[in-house]
């Protein structure tokens, strides 16, 4: 992808885990491909990074404004609950995540590496649009994976063709789960910081998760 200003560079350190590039980019994070020191092998890592909010300091270090400290902590605590709840899950069609770790004044998610390429970019490198014997293979071991998930009490919340990656072998991986909630925890009052990251996708996120005042659970 085109260079991201915000980034971490080629070369950084993330807790002994060394950046080699960036996969891609949100509203509240940006992921890297980096190189395990511990395993030899590849890994993902998604930095908890809300933009708008947060910037860049000297070095690699997150800064941000005092004003928006209450907010931060309450998003930056979410986003480790919710890693340290997908490190439970095992599921072979759902990302493995291997932990969770704090650094340069905010937050990582540690995940296996998938090779690949995105439903989003299989659809669109189409000429015509799948059939359902063509959909079949991929959507159902996805459902088998929401509804693993859903039977632990936990919802996704972003569900969509950039979130589902298509490994060589053709097997769907659900990935990108720092948007990950707890139902019971959603169904409590929402607070004014929780208002502010609210998480929502045009074209797939159910009303209920657009309004502030909505409730969500597996249904939706």
């Amino acid at each position: 992808m085109s260079h991201d200003p915000h980034a971490l560079p080629p070369g950084a350190s993330i807790a002994g885990y060394n950046i080699v590039r960036v996969l891609g980019a949100g509203g509240f994070g940006i992921t890297y491909e980096a190189d395990s020191p511990f395993t030899g092998k590849r890994v993902a890592i998604k930095e908890f990074f809300p933009r708008g909010i947060a910037s860049r300091g000297e070095g690699t270090r997150l800064i941000y404004a005092a004003k928006n400290e209450e907010v931060v902590q309450w998003a930056l605590k979410r986003f480790e609950s919710s890693t340290l709840d997908q490190c439970k899950l095992k599921h072979p069609n759902i990302v493995d995540v291997i932990h969770y770790v704090k650094d340069n004044g905010t937050g990582y998610m540690i995940m296996e590496y998938v090779e690949g390429e995105t439903l989003e970019h299989w659809l669109r490198a189409r000429e015509t649009p799948p059939v359902p014997e063509e959909l079949r293979p991929l959507m159902e071991p996805v459902l088998s994976a929401l509804e693993y998930l859903h039977g632990r009490r936990m919802i996704h919340r972003d569900i969509a063709p950039d979130n589902i990656m298509i490994r060589a072998d053709g097997q769907p991986m659900i990935i990108d789960f720092g948007a990950i909630k707890l139902i019971e925890q959603e169904t409590q009052i929402r607070s004014h910081a929780e208002k502010s990251f609210l998480v929502a996708k045009q074209f797939y996120s159910p009303p209920e998760q657009i309004d502030a005042e909505g409730e969500l659970d597996s249904r939706a």
